[in-house]
Parts: C-alpha cells; sequence; structure tokens
C-alpha cells in the first residue's frame, strides 16, 4: 500500500500576523473605539502586535491571527484593567 502524495493548493497560509502593527489602523478595528483617540493607546496597541507576534514565535511559524483580533484584545484588557 503506498503512501498518497499530497498537493495542496496552496502552502502560505492566507492569513499570518505581521512582525509589527500599524497604530494608524488601530482606530479602525477597535470594536469599542473608547481610546481611539489616544495616542498612547494606539501606539500601545501597534507595539501589543510585535509583543504577540514574538510570545506566539511568530519568527519560527505562521501565526493564524489578524492584527484587528490583537487590537481589540488590547482594547478589552485596557478597559478592563
Amino acid at each position: 500500500m503506498a503512501i498518497p502524495t499530497l498537493t495542496p493548493a496552496s502552502t502560505v497560509s492566507a492569513i499570518v500576523l505581521p512582525a509589527t502593527g500599524s497604530a494608524a489602523s488601530v482606530a479602525s478595528k477597535c470594536p469599542i473605539g473608547v481610546y481611539n483617540s489616544s495616542t498612547d493607546f494606539l501606539s500601545g496597541a501597534a507595539d501589543q502586535v510585535a509583543y504577540t507576534y514574538q510570545k506566539l514565535g511568530g519568527d519560527i511559524l505562521d501565526i493564524e491571527l489578524k492584527t484587528g483580533s490583537v487590537y481589540a484584545s488590547y482594547e478589552e484588557a485596557v478597559l478592563e484593567y
């Protein structure tokens, strides 16, 4: 019995978390938008993408998350604490 050869349509994920975020795109992707006028929040949310990328091993593997998910989670955490 022979092992079948796999032929995937793509070898790259369609959604891969980038190594850095963009403060310019944070405000449009935060669902609540409480801190959209705060430059400290916008830069902190952008920095959170780099932190998440490193923490989850993005330099070794593809992390299938969108930056908007990281921004939304950061906003939720800031509101909670």
